[in-house]
């Protein structure tokens, strides 16, 4: 289900990136972070590959939140 998730969040933010909705940077690290859960919730679930994967989301997406509300204000 993980994988899933991150494949889909990967593919969202190439999306984004095609629409120039955010910048490219923020894509790449976007679909970067997807591949990489994707990889991590193959090979090692259990692991501290996958903590890493989740963590890189969380922070990323709060990265995002970020300079979404500082450029609105």
């Amino acid at each position: 289900a993980i994988a899933l998730s991150l494949l889909g969040v990967g593919f969202v933010w190439i999306a984004f990136v095609v629409q120039k909705n955010f910048s490219i940077i923020l894509g790449i690290l976007f679909a970067a972070v997807g591949a990489f859960g994707v990889y991590a919730s193959v090979s090692d679930y259990y692991g501290d590959m996958m903590i890493a994967a989740i963590v890189s989301w969380v922070v990323v997406t709060i990265g995002t939140g970020v300079l979404v509300i500082r450029s609105r204000g």
